[in-house]
């Protein structure tokens, strides 16, 4: 009979195993924004085994190692919550009227290069239901930024919003979308739907710009998240954003 070392041993190899088989590649073909995150989501779940198996394996009780499957489990929901996100954007301003706006506000020439002139970000939540009709969190993350091409090829314009759990370090996941091909102004909405389980504590998003695949300004906005009840009882409560431009 194994000693429950062994036991223990034995299991956490074969989920380190499993763990190399969902982070293994899925063969040829291109993906879309979110897709190679969703697969990696998967490593959510096998966190929480772990701490599982290693909770059973020292002096805590079982209900603790139910409690870090959970807390997996949450973490993998919310990873591709996040993954398959909502996401919409509209041009506003052509680059011409950006063009214009940033010379006047500016007092002086557009830039030679690709540049973000402005970059609004607000985050709100609010509660709603989902496909079944279940109660469910509902984060709205809405931007409005200005992009100037700079040149005679128009640049890609990205956006990529990622969260980060309470501890400021651990990232949830993250989504990236094409808002354009060309300069201009572009507002849009990325609609994330937080999954039951996840701790209570105040949340980080980070939205990034990026032009021709370079990060070129990122905003930061905080929100309170409790389960169930949006922060202060406020349907639509919005949060500041910190600004960082490259």
């Amino acid at each position: 009979m194994f000693k429950p070392r062994f036991r223990l041993t034995g299991s956490l190899v074969a989920v380190a195993v499993l763990l190399a088989a969902c982070a293994a590649p899925r063969g040829s073909g291109t993906s879309t924004a979110g897709d190679s995150e969703g697969d990696s989501c998967a490593a959510w779940l096998i966190v929480g085994a772990i701490g599982g198996l290693l909770t059973q394996g020292g002096k805590s009780g079982g209900s603790k190692a139910g409690g870090a499957l959970v807390g997996g489990a949450a973490a993998y929901a919310a990873c591709k919550a996040i993954a398959s996100a909502k996401y919409s954007v509209q041009k506003t301003q052509s680059e011409q009227q950006v063009r214009q706006e940033y010379m006047r506000t500016a007092g002086k020439p557009a830039p030679a290069v690709p540049t973000v002139t402005a970059h609004g970000l607000q985050v709100n939540q609010e509660r709603g239901k989902d496909a079944k009709g279940k109660g469910v969190t509902i984060v709205n993350v809405r931007s409005d930024i200005h992009v100037l091409g700079g040149g005679q090829v128009s640049p890609r314009v990205e956006e990529q919003v990622v969260l980060l759990a309470p501890d400021g370090k651990t990232r949830l996941g993250d989504i990236k979308k094409t808002a354009g091909t060309t300069g201009g102004a572009y507002g849009a909405n990325t609609q994330i739907t937080m999954p039951d389980g996840l701790d209570d504590g105040k949340y980080e998003v980070r939205h990034v710009v990026l032009l021709d695949g370079q990060a070129k300004s990122e905003r930061i906005a905080r929100f309170v998240y409790v389960a169930g009840v949006p922060v202060r009882g406020d349907r639509h409560a919005w949060a500041a954003a910190d600004s960082r431009f490259h």
